[in-house]
């Protein structure tokens, strides 16, 4: 062990990342290519059984706030004992920290990390900033598509151009709506009694047959009519009958039409009526054209896809055929349309879901991150409730 300003490096201990994503929380160690365990990110009351909403600290009253610390205690009290079988009070934490995680849940997991489990010291870095690094860039777009939400974050110099950020509640949560709300509209008029038994399936369920059965289009549909033009050949699209049980617990199906399975996860590229009405490819567009002039061409070469919901299969090409389209056609980004055929999707061989998580990863093995960690030493002698906003930091310059 090396003490040197009052920092505490533990040489053969791992440290631990944990990064919370909108659906899975992944953990694991530091040094390692593929996280230990992904655990349903889903924070309910022990007490009641209830869902825990983030909201912001003025709408939460102390009560709720002593609720999600419980259950935040609990979260971690199982990745360190139950899951990675480590001992906390040994190792160093990189926390992988989301975007648009309130602030006051920021502090309540650092003074739990510190306080209750008593860990050697603790480093928040930005996900989107983790997110870079497998790919060895200093500046990117980070295109996080979630599961109840979806955000564009441009990182310059390794820090989030918070005042940029576009954000739409368009993710995978609106694809598994959508295919329920066209499927039970097809059973209705086909099949009464499937239809009655699918309208009972629980969300859950609805979300496995999205993951199982979806996909996307690799042209969109609406600008094919708008501009009349029609496919050659014609795809063909099979239907899947998803197995299920009846009230009496016989086996059954459910019919997932062609259709359906093509149709759910157009509401990501062509927004809905009641809040977003433009896509998530609109929303790219508007970030690079906020952004300074000076790094809007280093964002469109670095554009990173991360996120579960990009993980469906055409994503990445259907994103990159509609970024085309409206550069060309939308003259409302007549200001971009140099870039047109240039934006560049970084490629990698992890998976998209847990991006960040090897960042995190690599961030707590190298020994230059050493001096960023804040030890629960200096924690408790500065008396912190947070620790420095990751802007505060500027690697590239140092060492």
């Amino acid at each position: 062990m090396n003490n040197f300003f009052g920092k505490q490096i533990f040489e053969r201990q791992k440290a631990v990342v944990v990064d919370f994503g909108s659906s899975f929380i992944k953990c694991g160690f530091a040094g390692e290519g593929v996280p230990q365990a992904f655990l349903p990110t889903n924070l309910i009351d022990l007490q009641t059984g209830e869902q825990l909403e983030i909201t912001s600290k003025n709408n939460t009253s102390q009560k709720k706030i002593q609720v999600w610390k419980r259950t935040l205690f609990k979260r971690f009290y199982s990745i360190f004992f139950e899951i990675l079988n480590v001992n906390p009070k040994n190792r160093r934490v990189v926390f992988c920290e989301n975007v648009l995680l309130p602030n006051f849940i920021k502090e309540m997991i650092i003074e739990i990390l510190f306080e209750k489990f008593h860990v050697v010291s603790l480093l928040s870095v930005p996900s989107p900033v983790l997110t870079l690094v497998p790919f060895k860039r200093h500046v990117g777009l980070v295109i996080d598509l979630g599961h109840f939400e979806s955000t564009v974050v441009p990182v310059y110099q390794e820090i989030p151009l918070y005042s940029k950020i576009e954000y739409c509640s368009l993710a995978f949560d609106s694809v598994v709506k959508n295919l329920r709300s066209i499927v039970l509209n097809e059973l209705k008029e086909a099949n009464k009694e499937v239809y009655q038994i699918a309208e009972k399936l629980p969300e859950k369920i609805w979300n496995q047959i999205a993951v199982k059965t979806c996909f996307v289009l690799e042209q969109n549909p609406l600008i094919l009519k708008k501009e009349k033009k029609e496919k050659k050949k014609k795809e063909f699209i099979a239907d899947i009958n998803y197995p299920c049980l009846d009230k009496e617990g016989n086996d059954t199906a459910i019919a997932i039409s062609g259709k359906a399975r093509s149709n759910a996860s157009e509401i990501l590229f062509n927004g809905n009526s009641q809040n977003d009405f433009e896509g998530i490819p609109y929303r790219i567009l508007e970030c690079l054209m906020s952004c300074n002039s000076d790094i809007t061409v280093a964002l469109s070469q670095n554009l990173i896809l991360t996120g579960g919901t990009s993980m469906v299969p055409g994503c990445r090409l259907r994103l990159e055929n509609e970024l085309d389209w409206l550069l060309e056609n939308e003259p409302h980004f007549k200001k971009l349309k140099g870039l047109q055929g240039k934006l560049v999707f970084q490629k990698h061989p992890f998976f998209n879901n847990y991006l960040s998580w090897i960042g995190g990863s690599v961030f707590g093995y190298l020994e230059i991150m050493n001096e960023k960690f804040v030890t629960l030493q200096t924690f408790k002698e500065m008396g912190l409730k947070s620790i420095p906003n990751w802007s505060h930091f500027n690697i590239s310059k140092e060492n």
